[in-house]
């Protein structure tokens, strides 16, 4: 009888043990199964990138095979499938029937009606938006209409005319065709763009991850660039997830046509990042693209061919990560008419007078400079060769263009940090290009020991009697710039003004330089001739 229990109990705890491991090993299969799952689910999202609204005019190079590649390889990364228009297709139901968000990346051309009423009803169904502005006065391809009035819907000053100013020739353009003024983002999203510009603001305003639907998670700091506020015009469907902090004149971007700074900073000046929520789909609203943009150019200027310069924003501060919480809240499946109540309601930004549709004014001359003669903005014919929309016309080689793996193109780790020496041959074509002008190469990160070079190639058209100096300046004027010309103790100043040799119409100058080890933060290089600033660019100094 003994035997027996202790034989029943042996058997007993083996099926037990059989069991748990099974259960063990289930579960193991369930979560493995469920994390393979949501791999799957990510693969199957696609995002859409708009590049068909001028992104790549002037110096933008806002596709996912340039200037936002590494935003474009952090989505690879996250298992979404991506891809962008090929620069001149409309948006339309067609164009968004299998997309699950679209990426509006600064768009320097007009939304035609049937554009803005296909993205409204692409969000009312379920999907998800990500608008990116920037600062007003921003005109890249010299049409008129900067990012902000594109998503607004309207121009300022011109509301009831949207080709005010315009020739002919561009009134009667495609691209300005079913072009109406209308107050698109206040009536459907419940934000406006404001026209003012902040430059180099930081901002640690940021709300909650449970105010901000997570969004926020992990979000530390972030840095406008020259940029613009987003005003929220109604609460019950719209919030500010970042706000700037208090504000003073010098925060304004220096080529600011009106006071650049609106309500002193803080919520009345408008957030630096807002959501709505709109039917069944939701909206992200960034007003600066130096959030999102690498300093891996591809194309060149579709106006005069010369190499574009970007900002390596993408991987500094809290970019990246709320670029990618942004789309993940975009993809999610939750449903809103209006915001939750448990989410706290912003009030209502207020406004200057002459920001009310119809009341602006354009401060300055339209366009604010003089496109280069030959250049048509709505013309892709026109577009000097190696910049985006020229190789429409060359052998129908875009889409091909935009299959290829970001990572292989146009010799991505050629920066300008690790190479401050441009291939001699695309200098040679670069020269023998009557339209170019002047570039500047140079580290964007800098150490205040380190020696580092800047080569300044300029056509002598930009100088007073072949004559150039350059310097760097700290934001508050001071000259941080030590030139390595046989002193290893020069004083901090400008180069020395002189006379340098033309060659084929061009002067081509390094110089060796070190910073003053005093600084650190951001600075301007700037470019001289008589005294005169032709060139302005920034470095971070560490």
């Amino acid at each position: 009888m003994k035997f027996k229990y202790i034989l029943f109990s042996i058997i007993t705890i083996l099926v037990m043990m059989l069991f748990i491991g099974c259960s063990s090993k289930s579960s193991l299969y369930e979560k493995q199964s469920n994390d393979n799952a949501h791999e799957g689910d990510n693969l199957k999202k696609t995002i859409l990138f708009d590049a068909s609204h001028g992104q790549t005019s002037g110096e933008a190079d806002w596709v996912i095979d340039g200037g936002f590649s590494e935003f474009g390889d952090a989505l690879k990364s996250n298992g979404y499938h991506i891809t962008q228009t090929d620069g001149m297709q409309q948006l339309n139901q067609n164009t968004l029937k299998e997309v699950d968000v679209l990426v509006m990346p600064e768009a320097n051309i007009p939304l035609k009606i049937n554009e803005q009423q296909a993205i409204i009803e692409f969000v009312k169904n379920g999907g998800g938006i990500f608008f990116i502005s920037n600062h007003y006065n921003g005109d890249r391809n010299f049409n008129r209409f900067d990012s902000s009035e594109v998503m607004n819907g309207y121009r300022r000053g011109a509301m009831s005319n949207p080709t005010k100013g315009m020739s002919n020739k561009e009134k009667h353009a495609e691209a300005m065709q079913d072009v109406e003024g209308v107050d698109f983002l206040h009536e459907h999203f419940g934000v406006r763009f404001r026209y003012n510009s902040l430059d180099k603001v930081q901002s640690t305003q940021i709300a909650s991850p449970d105010q901000s639907f997570g969004i926020t998670e992990g979000v530390e700091k972030i840095e406008m660039n020259a940029g613009s506020t987003i005003a929220i015009t109604n609460p019950e469907i719209a919030k500010g997830i970042i706000y700037p902090p208090k504000l003073s004149k010098k925060d304004a971007w220096d080529h600011a046509v009106d006071q650049g700074v609106y309500n002193d900073g803080g919520r009345d000046e408008g957030a630096m990042m807002a959501l709505s929520v709109v039917g069944k789909g939701k909206a992200f609203f960034a007003g600066d693209s130096s959030y999102f943009e690498d300093d891996s150019p591809k194309y060149k200027r579709e106006d005069n061919g010369r190499e574009k310069t970007t900002y390596p924003g993408f991987n500094e501060f809290s970019h990246k990560t709320i670029a990618l919480n942004a789309i993940k809240w975009l993809l999610s499946e939750d449903e809103y008419e209006s915001l939750p109540e448990n989410i706290e309601r912003d009030k209502i930004t207020p406004l200057l007078d002459e920001e009310e549709p119809g009341q602006g004014k354009e401060y300055d001359r339209e366009p604010w400079g003089s496109p280069v003669k030959g250049y048509d903005w709505f013309d892709p014919k026109t577009f000097e060769k190696g910049s985006y929309l020229s190789q429409i016309n060359n052998n129908n080689t875009q889409n091909e263009n935009n299959n290829q793996n970001s990572d292989n193109n146009h010799n991505k780790n050629k920066t300008y940090k690790d190479n401050n020496e441009i291939d001699s041959k695309d200098k040679d074509q670069q020269f023998n290009n009557k339209k170019y002008e002047y570039t500047l190469n140079f580290p964007f990160h800098v150490n205040t020991h380190e020696t580092f070079e800047i080569v300044v190639y300029v056509h002598e058209d930009r100088l007073d009697d072949q004559k150039m100096q350059l310097g760097i300046e700290t934001q508050q004027g001071k000259v941080i710039s030590k030139f390595l010309e046989g002193n290893e103790n020069s004083e901090a100043s400008y180069s020395k003004e002189q006379q340098y040799k033309v060659k084929d119409g061009y002067v081509t100058q390094k110089f060796k330089i070190k910073i003053d080890d005093s600084y650190k933060g951001r600075a301007q290089i700037k470019l001289k001739s008589n005294n005169k600033v032709i060139q302005e660019n920034y470095l971070t100094i560490h």
